[in-house]
C-alpha cells in the first residue's frame, strides 16, 4: 500500500467511525449482495450479505473499505458465489447520469491526457495517437467542473419529467443521489417494475429516449396529434417543437444542426414564424406543415428536437437486472465525497463541496505530479508549481485521482 492509500484509508476510517450513521439502508437488506473494493488491495470482495444494517456499519467501519457497492437486485440468497444458486426476486430500476458521457465545451479546458511513453501531455480529447512518439496508448485525466455537473442536473430533470408525467411512478419511489464523482444515480423503487425482465427495461429505455418515434404515427388525418393538453410523446414533441422555432439561427448552423441542406435550412427559417402558429393552432394541420416543410425536412426536424432533449443515460445500468451501485452514505474512493441523496426539487441548489464533503478544509501540501486544471471546486491552482498548498477535501480528490502525492 503507498503512502497516499495509508493516509486515504486512515482518514476514510476516521470518518466510518464518527459518521457511519450516515450510512444508507436499503430496503430489504437481507436480499441485498454488497460488494467491496479497497486501499491497496487488487479485486473485489463480492457475495456478501447482511442481516441488519447494523452489521453493514459494523463491517465498514472496522474493514474501512475503498469504494461500496450494493445490488439493484433482490435474492433468496444473495451470499451464494453462483449467480444462479443467488436465486433472482426482482430488482429495482436504476439509472446512471453521468457527466463524463455529456458533451460539454468544459471538458476541453480542464481535462487532459498524457503519453505513456514520452509523457507529452495536452488539453482536451485525447488524440488518436501521441502526436510526438506515435504511441497509441493515453492516460486521460478526467476533471469535474460546475458546469459538468449542471449538464448532469439537466439530464437528471429530463429523466424525472418523463418518470412522473409518463410513466406514472411516484415521487416517494424515486430516489436521486449524487455518485460522488461525476454525476448522479437515480434509483426506482416499485413493485410495478421488480419483476421485469432485461426486455422490459429495454423498453423502458427506448421510450425514455423516443427511440424508433415516427411522426407519422401522431396523424389523425390531416391533423397532427400534439399539444399542450395530450400526455406523453405528444405533449412532449409540441414542447420541442415550439422551443426550436422560436430559436434564432443562420442557415449554415441550422443545417449542421438538424442534417438538412441549407436551401432547406433557408426555407425553415423563413417560414418559422408562420409554422410557429400552425403548431400553436388547435388543430395542427399535417397538411400545412408537409406543404411548407416538405415531409422529409419535417421528419429530421422532429429527429433532431427529440435527439437534443432526451436524458443521457448509461443504458447498461438500467437494463441489467443484476447490477452493482454505489452504496449512498458511502464514500466515493476517488473523491472522498459521499455518496449524497438530493432533493430532486432543489436539485440545481446542490453542491458537492456544500453538501457531499466529509473532511474540513484545513491546507495540507501535495507534489503535483499530473496536469491538473485552473481551478477545481472554487479553488485556484498553480499547476506550474511542483508543490501546492490545498484544503483537505481538495487534496483527498487530488490523491485519490491520481493528480498528486503526499508532499
Amino acid at each position: 500500500m503507498t503512502r497516499e492509500e495509508k493516509f486515504l484509508e486512515k482518514l476514510f476510517n476516521k470518518y466510518y467511525r464518527s459518521k457511519g450513521s450516515t450510512i444508507f439502508a436499503p430496503s430489504m437488506i437481507e436480499k441485498r449482495e454488497f460488494a467491496f473494493i479497497f486501499f491497496g488491495k487488487e479485486g473485489m470482495l463480492r457475495h456478501v450479505s447482511y442481516r441488519s444494517v447494523e452489521e453493514l456499519k459494523g463491517f465498514i467501519s472496522t474493514h474501512t473499505p475503498k469504494h461500496v457497492y450494493y445490488s439493484s437486485a433482490y435474492y433468496k440468497y444473495p451470499s451464494m458465489d453462483s449467480m444462479d444458486e443467488k436465486i433472482w426476486e426482482g430488482a429495482d430500476l436504476v439509472f446512471d447520469i453521468d457527466a463524463d458521457h455529456i458533451p460539454t465545451d468544459c471538458k476541453e479546458e480542464h481535462d487532459f491526457w498524457i503519453c505513456t511513453s514520452c509523457n507529452l501531455s495536452g488539453k482536451g480529447t485525447p488524440p488518436s495517437k501521441c502526436p510526438k512518439c506515435g504511441n497509441e496508448k493515453l492516460d486521460s485525466l478526467k476533471w469535474i467542473c460546475n458546469k459538468c455537473l449542471d449538464a448532469a442536473k439537466s439530464e437528471v430533470e429530463k429523466l424525472l419529467d418523463i418518470l412522473l408525467d409518463d410513466l406514472g411512478f411516484k415521487e416517494q419511489e424515486i430516489k436521486v443521489f449524487f455518485s460522488g464523482h461525476r454525476g448522479f444515480h437515480i434509483h426506482v423503487e416499485s413493485e410495478y417494475i421488480r419483476d421485469l425482465g432485461q426486455d422490459a427495461r429495454r423498453e423502458i429505455i427506448d421510450y425514455i429516449e423516443g427511440r424508433g418515434l415516427d411522426i407519422k404515427l401522431f396523424r389523425r388525418g390531416d391533423v397532427l396529434d400534439i399539444g399542450p393538453d395530450r400526455s406523453g410523446w405528444r405533449k412532449r414533441l409540441f414542447q420541442f417543437l415550439i422551443e426550436f422555432l422560436s430559436e434564432e439561427e443562420d442557415p449554415l448552423t441550422l443545417s449542421n444542426k438538424v442534417g438538412i441542406s441549407k436551401r432547406s435550412a433557408e426555407r425553415v427559417i423563413r417560414v418559422k414564424e408562420d409554422l410557429l402558429k400552425v403548431i400553436l393552432s388547435n388543430p395542427v394541420e399535417w397538411r400545412v406543415i408537409v406543404r411548407s416543410l416538405g415531409e422529409r425536412t419535417f421528419e429530421r426536424i422532429v429527429n433532431y428536437v427529440v435527439n437534443r432533449n432526451v436524458p443521457s443515460i448509461d443504458e447498461r445500468v438500467t437494463i441489467d437486472t443484476k447490477r452493482l451501485i454505489r452504496l449512498p452514505g458511502s464514500l466515493h474512493g476517488k473523491t472522498g465525497f459521499k455518496v449524497q441523496a438530493v432533493d430532486f426539487s432543489n436539485i440545481w441548489d446542490f453542491n458537492p463541496v456544500e453538501h457531499a464533503c466529509v473532511f474540513p478544509d484545513y491546507e495540507i501540501s501535495l507534489k503535483l505530479k499530473r496536469p491538473v486544471p485552473s481551478q477545481i471546486f472554487g479553488v485556484t491552482l498553480d499547476s506550474k508549481k511542483e508543490r501546492i498548498k490545498v484544503p483537505l477535501y481538495l487534496a483527498v480528490y487530488l490523491l485519490g485521482n491520481g493528480g498528486a502525492t503526499l508532499d
